[in-house]
Protein backbone atom coordinates (compact mmCIF):
# COMPACT_ATOMS: atom_id res chain seq x y z
CA UNK A 1 0.00 0.00 0.00
CA UNK A 2 0.86 3.51 -0.60
CA UNK A 3 1.70 3.96 3.24
CA UNK A 4 3.46 1.69 4.14
CA UNK A 5 5.49 2.04 0.71
CA UNK A 6 6.08 6.06 1.99
CA UNK A 7 6.92 4.68 5.93
CA UNK A 8 9.76 2.18 4.41
CA UNK A 9 10.90 4.63 2.14
CA UNK A 10 11.24 7.44 5.39
CA UNK A 11 12.71 4.30 7.36
CA UNK A 12 15.41 3.44 4.77
CA UNK A 13 15.87 7.40 4.17
CA UNK A 14 16.36 8.16 7.75
CA UNK A 15 19.30 6.17 8.03
CA UNK A 16 20.79 4.15 10.63
CA UNK A 17 20.33 5.38 14.70
CA UNK A 18 23.57 5.09 16.89
CA UNK A 19 22.74 3.74 20.02
CA UNK A 20 26.42 4.51 22.43
CA UNK A 21 26.08 3.09 25.99
CA UNK A 22 29.40 4.65 28.47
CA UNK A 23 29.81 1.74 30.76
CA UNK A 24 31.90 2.41 33.73
CA UNK A 25 32.78 -0.41 36.23
CA UNK A 26 34.11 -0.05 39.02
CA UNK A 27 36.65 -2.68 41.40
CA UNK A 28 34.45 -3.03 44.59
CA UNK A 29 30.81 -3.96 43.10
CA UNK A 30 32.63 -6.48 40.52
CA UNK A 31 34.61 -7.92 44.27
CA UNK A 32 31.12 -8.76 45.38
CA UNK A 33 29.89 -10.20 42.66
CA UNK A 34 32.41 -12.36 41.79
CA UNK A 35 32.59 -13.47 45.81
CA UNK A 36 28.90 -14.45 45.54
CA UNK A 37 29.55 -16.25 42.05
CA UNK A 38 32.50 -18.53 43.93
CA UNK A 39 31.92 -22.12 45.07
CA UNK A 40 31.90 -22.70 48.39
CA UNK A 41 34.22 -24.26 49.17
CA UNK A 42 36.86 -22.61 46.56
CA UNK A 43 39.06 -26.26 46.63
CA UNK A 44 39.09 -29.81 48.23
CA UNK A 45 40.95 -33.04 47.55
CA UNK A 46 39.60 -36.08 49.53
CA UNK A 47 42.07 -39.21 49.09
CA UNK A 48 42.49 -41.93 50.80
CA UNK A 49 46.22 -40.51 52.30
CA UNK A 50 44.82 -37.30 52.99
CA UNK A 51 41.79 -34.74 52.46
CA UNK A 52 42.67 -30.79 51.88
CA UNK A 53 40.15 -28.23 51.45
CA UNK A 54 40.29 -24.74 50.97
CA UNK A 55 37.71 -21.77 51.54
CA UNK A 56 37.57 -18.15 51.58
CA UNK A 57 38.33 -16.13 55.09
CA UNK A 58 37.91 -12.62 53.34
CA UNK A 59 37.19 -10.62 50.68
CA UNK A 60 38.77 -10.71 47.48
CA UNK A 61 41.11 -7.54 46.34
CA UNK A 62 40.70 -6.76 42.60
CA UNK A 63 42.53 -5.09 40.46
CA UNK A 64 42.67 -4.03 36.98
CA UNK A 65 45.60 -4.50 34.18
CA UNK A 66 45.59 -4.34 30.36
CA UNK A 67 43.59 -6.85 28.89
CA UNK A 68 43.54 -8.71 32.44
CA UNK A 69 42.12 -9.09 36.17
CA UNK A 70 44.19 -9.34 39.05
CA UNK A 71 43.04 -10.52 42.10
CA UNK A 72 44.28 -11.78 46.19
CA UNK A 73 41.97 -14.11 47.53
CA UNK A 74 42.87 -14.94 51.47
CA UNK A 75 41.94 -18.80 51.95
CA UNK A 76 42.22 -21.12 54.98
CA UNK A 77 43.41 -24.52 54.79
CA UNK A 78 42.25 -27.09 56.60
CA UNK A 79 43.75 -30.72 55.40
CA UNK A 80 43.75 -34.24 57.36
CA UNK A 81 46.46 -37.07 56.89
CA UNK A 82 46.84 -40.71 58.04
CA UNK A 83 50.10 -41.20 59.92
CA UNK A 84 51.52 -43.99 62.41
CA UNK A 85 49.59 -41.86 64.88
CA UNK A 86 46.38 -42.54 63.16
CA UNK A 87 44.55 -39.16 61.01
CA UNK A 88 45.62 -35.91 62.33
CA UNK A 89 44.50 -32.60 61.17
CA UNK A 90 46.07 -29.01 61.11
CA UNK A 91 45.41 -25.79 59.53
CA UNK A 92 47.24 -22.86 57.81
CA UNK A 93 45.70 -20.04 55.66
CA UNK A 94 47.79 -18.12 52.74
CA UNK A 95 47.16 -15.47 50.32
CA UNK A 96 46.89 -16.12 46.51
CA UNK A 97 47.47 -13.89 43.70
CA UNK A 98 46.13 -14.79 40.95
CA UNK A 99 45.65 -13.14 37.19
CA UNK A 100 42.76 -13.81 34.56
CA UNK A 101 43.71 -12.84 31.12
CA UNK A 102 40.72 -12.57 28.71
CA UNK A 103 39.98 -12.43 25.06
CA UNK A 104 36.88 -12.20 22.98
CA UNK A 105 36.37 -14.42 20.16
CA UNK A 106 34.54 -13.68 16.41
CA UNK A 107 31.70 -15.22 18.27
CA UNK A 108 31.48 -13.24 21.18
CA UNK A 109 32.72 -16.18 23.57
CA UNK A 110 35.02 -15.08 26.16
CA UNK A 111 37.84 -16.84 26.73
CA UNK A 112 39.89 -16.49 30.35
CA UNK A 113 43.10 -18.37 31.16
CA UNK A 114 43.96 -17.90 34.96
CA UNK A 115 47.26 -18.40 36.38
CA UNK A 116 48.85 -18.20 40.18
CA UNK A 117 51.21 -15.45 39.97
CA UNK A 118 51.98 -15.32 43.77
CA UNK A 119 51.05 -16.22 47.52
CA UNK A 120 51.85 -15.90 50.88
CA UNK A 121 51.73 -18.15 53.58
CA UNK A 122 49.94 -16.13 56.51
CA UNK A 123 49.93 -19.14 58.55
CA UNK A 124 51.89 -22.29 58.09
CA UNK A 125 50.13 -25.46 58.01
CA UNK A 126 51.08 -27.50 60.89
CA UNK A 127 50.00 -31.15 61.91
CA UNK A 128 48.88 -31.38 66.00
CA UNK A 129 49.81 -34.26 67.55
CA UNK A 130 49.20 -34.61 71.26
CA UNK A 131 49.33 -30.82 71.80
CA UNK A 132 52.47 -30.49 69.64
CA UNK A 133 52.84 -28.66 66.54
CA UNK A 134 54.78 -30.08 63.61
CA UNK A 135 55.60 -27.90 60.55
CA UNK A 136 54.95 -29.51 57.44
CA UNK A 137 57.56 -28.27 54.50
CA UNK A 138 56.19 -30.95 52.18
CA UNK A 139 52.85 -30.48 53.06
CA UNK A 140 53.06 -26.46 52.40
CA UNK A 141 54.32 -27.59 48.42
CA UNK A 142 51.68 -29.57 48.02
CA UNK A 143 48.85 -27.78 48.76
CA UNK A 144 50.37 -24.71 46.78
CA UNK A 145 50.82 -27.51 43.94
CA UNK A 146 47.45 -28.41 44.23
CA UNK A 147 45.66 -24.90 44.56
CA UNK A 148 47.85 -23.82 41.15
CA UNK A 149 46.73 -27.05 39.65
CA UNK A 150 43.01 -26.75 40.45
CA UNK A 151 41.97 -23.23 41.15
CA UNK A 152 42.74 -21.67 38.00
CA UNK A 153 40.61 -23.98 36.31
CA UNK A 154 37.87 -23.57 38.80
CA UNK A 155 37.69 -19.72 38.23
CA UNK A 156 37.70 -19.72 34.41
CA UNK A 157 34.70 -22.66 34.50
CA UNK A 158 32.83 -20.10 36.61
CA UNK A 159 33.45 -16.82 34.25
CA UNK A 160 32.58 -18.97 31.48
CA UNK A 161 29.60 -20.56 33.30
CA UNK A 162 28.52 -17.03 34.52
CA UNK A 163 29.74 -14.49 32.15
CA UNK A 164 28.53 -15.73 29.19
CA UNK A 165 28.95 -13.02 27.23
CA UNK A 166 27.30 -15.10 24.15
CA UNK A 167 24.60 -15.58 25.85
CA UNK A 168 23.99 -12.25 26.73
CA UNK A 169 24.62 -10.65 23.54
CA UNK A 170 22.25 -12.57 21.87
CA UNK A 171 19.20 -12.45 24.34
CA UNK A 172 20.20 -8.77 24.14
CA UNK A 173 20.10 -9.17 19.85
CA UNK A 174 16.67 -11.11 19.89
CA UNK A 175 14.45 -9.54 23.33
CA UNK A 176 14.87 -5.56 21.51
CA UNK A 177 13.24 -6.94 18.01
CA UNK A 178 10.19 -8.49 19.59
CA UNK A 179 8.95 -5.48 20.97
CA UNK A 180 8.22 -3.57 24.26
CA UNK A 181 5.67 -1.47 25.79
CA UNK A 182 6.64 1.65 27.78
CA UNK A 183 2.95 2.57 27.97
CA UNK A 184 0.13 1.03 29.42
CA UNK A 185 -2.07 4.25 29.26
CA UNK A 186 -1.05 4.65 25.59
CA UNK A 187 -0.44 1.17 24.45
CA UNK A 188 2.90 2.75 23.36
CA UNK A 189 5.42 0.42 21.76
CA UNK A 190 9.07 1.00 21.25
CA UNK A 191 11.30 -1.77 18.83
CA UNK A 192 14.80 -2.05 17.27
CA UNK A 193 16.11 -3.74 14.65
CA UNK A 194 19.61 -3.94 15.00
CA UNK A 195 21.88 -3.71 12.28
CA UNK A 196 25.65 -3.48 13.74
CA UNK A 197 27.19 -4.01 17.69
CA UNK A 198 30.82 -3.26 18.13
CA UNK A 199 32.53 -2.78 21.70
CA UNK A 200 35.73 -0.52 22.39
CA UNK A 201 38.68 -2.20 24.14
CA UNK A 202 38.59 -1.69 28.01
CA UNK A 203 39.94 1.79 28.69
CA UNK A 204 42.27 1.61 32.16
CA UNK A 205 40.66 5.00 34.23
CA UNK A 206 43.25 3.40 37.37
CA UNK A 207 43.46 -0.07 38.75
CA UNK A 208 40.20 0.11 40.20
CA UNK A 209 38.38 1.71 37.49
CA UNK A 210 37.36 0.47 34.10
CA UNK A 211 35.54 2.02 31.32
CA UNK A 212 34.58 0.98 27.28
CA UNK A 213 31.64 2.01 25.45
CA UNK A 214 29.16 -0.23 23.37
CA UNK A 215 27.71 1.17 19.65
CA UNK A 216 24.34 -0.01 18.80
CA UNK A 217 23.79 0.34 14.40
CA UNK A 218 19.96 0.49 14.68
CA UNK A 219 16.73 0.72 13.21
CA UNK A 220 14.16 2.33 15.77
CA UNK A 221 10.29 2.17 15.51
CA UNK A 222 7.24 3.09 18.25
CA UNK A 223 3.92 2.68 17.75
CA UNK A 224 0.70 3.96 19.47
CA UNK A 225 -1.40 0.15 19.65
CA UNK A 226 0.64 -2.90 19.66
CA UNK A 227 1.64 -3.89 16.14
CA UNK A 228 -0.88 -5.93 14.06
CA UNK A 229 2.01 -7.44 12.39
CA UNK A 230 4.22 -10.30 13.64
CA UNK A 231 7.90 -9.36 13.58
CA UNK A 232 10.69 -11.35 11.85
CA UNK A 233 13.37 -11.84 14.52
CA UNK A 234 16.84 -11.99 13.31
CA UNK A 235 18.85 -14.26 15.36
CA UNK A 236 22.17 -14.01 13.80
CA UNK A 237 24.32 -11.98 15.76
CA UNK A 238 27.35 -10.05 13.98
CA UNK A 239 30.90 -10.95 14.77
CA UNK A 240 32.78 -9.54 17.33
CA UNK A 241 35.30 -6.64 15.94
CA UNK A 242 36.53 -4.06 18.52
CA UNK A 243 35.70 -0.92 17.94
CA UNK A 244 38.14 2.19 18.97
CA UNK A 245 36.55 4.87 16.97
CA UNK A 246 33.05 5.04 18.92
CA UNK A 247 31.30 8.31 19.87
CA UNK A 248 30.18 10.03 22.91
CA UNK A 249 26.41 10.95 21.90
CA UNK A 250 23.37 9.01 21.25
CA UNK A 251 21.19 9.74 18.01
CA UNK A 252 18.18 7.95 18.19
CA UNK A 253 15.83 8.44 14.59
CA UNK A 254 12.62 7.17 16.04
CA UNK A 255 10.23 6.28 13.14
CA UNK A 256 6.79 7.11 15.54
CA UNK A 257 3.77 5.19 14.09
CA UNK A 258 0.21 6.61 15.00
CA UNK A 259 -2.89 5.01 13.41
CA UNK A 260 -5.41 6.89 13.32
CA UNK A 261 -7.96 4.98 15.01
CA UNK A 262 -5.73 4.91 18.15
CA UNK A 263 -5.63 8.39 17.97
CA UNK A 264 -8.84 8.84 17.94
CA UNK A 265 -9.24 6.25 20.84
CA UNK A 266 -6.70 8.42 23.06
CA UNK A 267 -8.37 12.03 22.01
CA UNK A 268 -11.86 10.63 22.98
CA UNK A 269 -9.98 9.12 26.16
CA UNK A 270 -9.04 13.03 27.04
CA UNK A 271 -12.56 14.56 25.80
CA UNK A 272 -15.08 12.09 26.61
CA UNK A 273 -17.46 13.94 29.17
CA UNK A 274 -15.99 17.08 28.84
CA UNK A 275 -18.45 20.28 28.38
CA UNK A 276 -17.45 23.15 25.78
CA UNK A 277 -18.96 26.16 25.38
CA UNK A 278 -19.36 28.24 21.90
CA UNK A 279 -21.43 31.24 21.92
CA UNK A 280 -24.88 30.06 23.80
CA UNK A 281 -24.22 26.65 23.04
CA UNK A 282 -22.68 24.05 25.83
CA UNK A 283 -22.31 20.44 24.93
CA UNK A 284 -20.28 17.66 25.82
CA UNK A 285 -18.18 14.83 23.76
CA UNK A 286 -19.26 11.45 23.93
CA UNK A 287 -16.59 10.28 20.80
CA UNK A 288 -14.05 11.59 18.81
CA UNK A 289 -13.10 9.96 15.16
CA UNK A 290 -9.80 10.84 13.45
CA UNK A 291 -9.11 10.10 9.85
CA UNK A 292 -7.39 11.22 6.42
CA UNK A 293 -9.04 13.48 3.79
CA UNK A 294 -5.95 13.43 1.48
CA UNK A 295 -4.86 16.63 1.73
CA UNK A 296 -7.41 17.20 5.12
CA UNK A 297 -7.85 15.88 8.06
CA UNK A 298 -11.32 14.80 8.79
CA UNK A 299 -12.52 14.99 12.49
CA UNK A 300 -16.22 13.51 13.21
CA UNK A 301 -17.17 14.39 16.94
CA UNK A 302 -20.31 12.83 18.53
CA UNK A 303 -22.12 15.85 20.69
CA UNK A 304 -24.78 15.57 23.20
CA UNK A 305 -26.53 18.67 24.79
CA UNK A 306 -27.46 21.51 23.26
CA UNK A 307 -26.61 20.17 19.64
CA UNK A 308 -26.87 16.57 19.15
CA UNK A 309 -25.39 14.56 16.37
CA UNK A 310 -22.16 14.18 14.78
CA UNK A 311 -20.63 17.19 13.63
CA UNK A 312 -17.83 16.63 10.62
CA UNK A 313 -15.04 18.74 11.17
CA UNK A 314 -12.03 19.01 8.58
CA UNK A 315 -8.16 20.83 8.69
CA UNK A 316 -4.95 21.38 7.53
CA UNK A 317 -2.46 19.07 9.50
CA UNK A 318 0.61 20.94 10.48
CA UNK A 319 4.01 20.78 13.20
CA UNK A 320 3.89 23.70 15.40
CA UNK A 321 7.80 24.61 15.33
CA UNK A 322 7.40 26.56 18.58
CA UNK A 323 5.55 23.71 20.55
CA UNK A 324 7.18 20.61 18.21
CA UNK A 325 3.70 19.33 18.17
CA UNK A 326 1.41 17.93 15.80
CA UNK A 327 -1.85 20.43 15.15
CA UNK A 328 -4.68 21.04 12.86
CA UNK A 329 -5.14 24.31 11.44
CA UNK A 330 -7.92 26.01 9.50
CA UNK A 331 -10.48 24.15 10.93
CA UNK A 332 -14.41 24.29 9.17
CA UNK A 333 -17.41 22.71 9.54
CA UNK A 334 -17.80 20.00 6.67
CA UNK A 335 -21.26 20.70 4.58
CA UNK A 336 -22.06 17.21 4.78
CA UNK A 337 -23.24 18.07 8.71
CA UNK A 338 -24.80 21.05 8.58
CA UNK A 339 -28.20 19.72 9.14
CA UNK A 340 -27.01 19.16 12.74
CA UNK A 341 -25.94 22.80 13.26
CA UNK A 342 -29.24 24.32 11.36
CA UNK A 343 -31.65 21.88 13.76
CA UNK A 344 -29.83 23.44 16.65
CA UNK A 345 -30.55 26.71 15.30
CA UNK A 346 -26.52 26.93 15.00
CA UNK A 347 -25.41 27.30 11.48
CA UNK A 348 -24.37 30.87 12.09
CA UNK A 349 -21.79 30.08 14.98
CA UNK A 350 -20.02 27.30 12.41
CA UNK A 351 -17.20 29.18 12.89
CA UNK A 352 -17.08 30.00 16.53
CA UNK A 353 -17.71 26.20 16.89
CA UNK A 354 -15.55 24.97 14.46
CA UNK A 355 -12.52 27.14 16.51
CA UNK A 356 -13.05 26.22 19.68
CA UNK A 357 -13.28 22.44 18.48
CA UNK A 358 -9.75 23.15 16.92
CA UNK A 359 -8.65 24.46 20.54
CA UNK A 360 -9.47 21.83 22.36
CA UNK A 361 -8.57 18.88 19.70
CA UNK A 362 -5.23 20.77 19.52
CA UNK A 363 -4.26 20.75 23.22
CA UNK A 364 -5.93 17.01 23.58
CA UNK A 365 -2.58 16.03 20.53
CA UNK A 366 -0.56 18.61 22.57
CA UNK A 367 -0.98 16.19 25.68
CA UNK A 368 -1.13 13.41 24.50
CA UNK A 369 2.30 13.84 22.28
CA UNK A 370 3.86 15.54 25.04
CA UNK A 371 3.23 12.83 27.20
CA UNK A 372 4.59 9.93 24.56
CA UNK A 373 7.27 12.17 24.71
CA UNK A 374 7.88 12.21 28.35
CA UNK A 375 7.59 8.32 28.59
CA UNK A 376 9.86 7.50 25.56
CA UNK A 377 12.56 9.87 27.47
CA UNK A 378 11.94 8.19 31.04
CA UNK A 379 12.36 4.91 29.10
CA UNK A 380 15.85 5.66 27.55
CA UNK A 381 17.09 7.23 30.88
CA UNK A 382 15.81 4.15 32.60
CA UNK A 383 16.79 1.34 30.92
CA UNK A 384 16.53 -2.34 32.53
CA UNK A 385 19.34 -4.33 31.28
CA UNK A 386 19.59 -7.13 33.73
CA UNK A 387 20.50 -8.00 37.07
CA UNK A 388 23.92 -6.29 36.98
CA UNK A 389 23.47 -3.32 34.80
CA UNK A 390 22.42 0.14 35.90
CA UNK A 391 21.61 2.23 33.11
CA UNK A 392 20.66 6.39 33.00
CA UNK A 393 20.82 9.20 30.52
CA UNK A 394 20.68 12.68 29.90
CA UNK A 395 18.71 13.44 26.84
CA UNK A 396 19.76 16.95 25.63
CA UNK A 397 17.09 16.70 22.83
CA UNK A 398 14.24 15.10 21.51
CA UNK A 399 12.18 16.69 18.71
CA UNK A 400 9.98 15.85 15.42
CA UNK A 401 12.03 16.70 12.84
CA UNK A 402 9.37 15.09 10.32
CA UNK A 403 5.77 14.54 9.86
CA UNK A 404 3.45 12.92 6.86
CA UNK A 405 -0.01 11.73 7.16
CA UNK A 406 -1.44 8.77 5.31
CA UNK A 407 -4.46 7.30 4.68
CA UNK A 408 -3.78 5.03 7.75
CA UNK A 409 -1.79 6.92 10.04
CA UNK A 410 0.34 10.27 11.19
CA UNK A 411 3.80 8.93 10.84
CA UNK A 412 6.00 11.20 12.92
CA UNK A 413 10.45 11.40 12.95
CA UNK A 414 11.22 11.65 16.74
CA UNK A 415 15.23 12.74 17.05
CA UNK A 416 16.40 12.28 20.26
CA UNK A 417 20.28 13.25 21.11
CA UNK A 418 22.36 12.86 24.54
CA UNK A 419 24.23 10.39 26.42
CA UNK A 420 23.77 7.32 28.25
CA UNK A 421 25.76 5.85 30.51
CA UNK A 422 26.15 2.75 32.93
CA UNK A 423 27.49 0.88 35.85
CA UNK A 424 27.71 -2.30 37.07
CA UNK A 425 25.65 -2.76 40.35
CA UNK A 426 25.52 -4.84 43.35
CA UNK A 427 23.38 -8.10 43.33
CA UNK A 428 19.88 -7.66 44.65
CA UNK A 429 20.61 -10.00 47.81
CA UNK A 430 23.56 -7.42 48.75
Amino acid sequence: MIAENVHEEKLITAGLSSFVLDVNIDAYTLETIIQNELPTPLYQEITPEQTIVAERNGNIQLNFLANALEYTIPLNIAFKKKTLFGEVGGDGSITLTLRSNYTIDSDWSLNTTTSLTNYQWVKEPKLSIGGINISLSLLKSTIVSQVKKHLPPTIDQQITEQADLRKIIESLWVEQQKGQLISEDYDFWLKMTPENLKISSFNLLTNRKLNLKIEEKLYAQSFLGKPSHRPQIDNLIPEFKPGNQIGDEMHLKLLTHMPYPQLSKITTQQLKGEEFTASKYTVSVSNVKIYDLKKQIGVDVQLEGDINGLLKLKGVPFIDEVKNVPQIKDMVVDIKTKNVLYRAGAWIFKDEISKRFQRELNISLEDNFNAIKAQIKDELQNIEAGDYLNVSGNLKEIKVTDTYWSPQELTLMIEIKGILGARIKMPKNN
